[in-house]
This record gives C-alpha cells, sequence and structure tokens, in this order.
C-alpha cells in the first residue's frame, strides 16, 4: 500500500476504532496522535468545540461556494464560445471558428472583435 494510501486507511481505522485499536494506531502515526489529543482537548471545552465546529462550517460553506462559482463560470463560458460560434458561421468566417475553439488566443481576439467580453 502506498503511504499516502496507507495513511487515509489509518485515519479511517482511527474512526472505527475502540480504545485499544486506537492506542496501536496512535502509537504508530505522530500525526494521528497530535489530531486525537487536540480532539479531546475540544471534547472537554464546548466553547472551542462550538469555535471549531464554526469555523468547519465556515470551511465548508467557502468550498461549496468556490465549487459553484467555478461550475457557474464554466457554464456562462461555453455559453459565450456558443454565442461566438454562431455569429462566425451566420458571418461564413468557419476557419475562424475552428481557430476559436483550438486556440485560446485567437478565441479571446474573436470575442473582443464581437463584443463578447
Amino acid at each position: 500500500m502506498k503511504h499516502n494510501h496507507k495513511s487515509l486507511y489509518e485515519w479511517a481505522c482511527l474512526i472505527n476504532a475502540d480504545r485499544e485499536e486506537e492506542r496501536m494506531i496512535i502509537e504508530k502515526d505522530p500525526y494521528i496522535e497530535e489530531a486525537v489529543k487536540e480532539l479531546e482537548k475540544l471534547e472537554c471545552d464546548p466553547e472551542r468545540m462550538d469555535e471549531y465546529l464554526f469555523s468547519q462550517k465556515n470551511l465548508s460553506d467557502y468550498a461549496t461556494q468556490m465549487k459553484f462559482s467555478k461550475e457557474l463560470g464554466k457554464a456562462e463560458g461555453e455559453h459565450i464560445l456558443a454565442s461566438l460560434i454562431q455569429k462566425l458561421f451566420l458571418d461564413g468566417r468557419i476557419e475562424d471558428a475552428r481557430l476559436a475553439v483550438d486556440d485560446e488566443n485567437m478565441r479571446i481576439k474573436l470575442y473582443r472583435e464581437y463584443h463578447l467580453i
């Protein structure tokens, strides 16, 4: 098993481990040991646990927003490219349409020419 997969496997095992299994996993990996110590501290301090959960929620929300923005941007980009290709075909510029698909610099030049960006 590659190191990355082994480490991931150990983290996954920790989630379902009983106390003895947990102790054995912790002894093998100092990162897991440190994480378990931090979790134990959080469990003893409800205020810190709330802060941690709030922070994790914010990170999750941010990741979701970034994914949505990326997907939206991709869809918008595809729409603009489709508009450009349509305009080029209507103008009889078939070769330019082909170039627009394959060449980003040409595509940007044509976007500007047709006032799409």
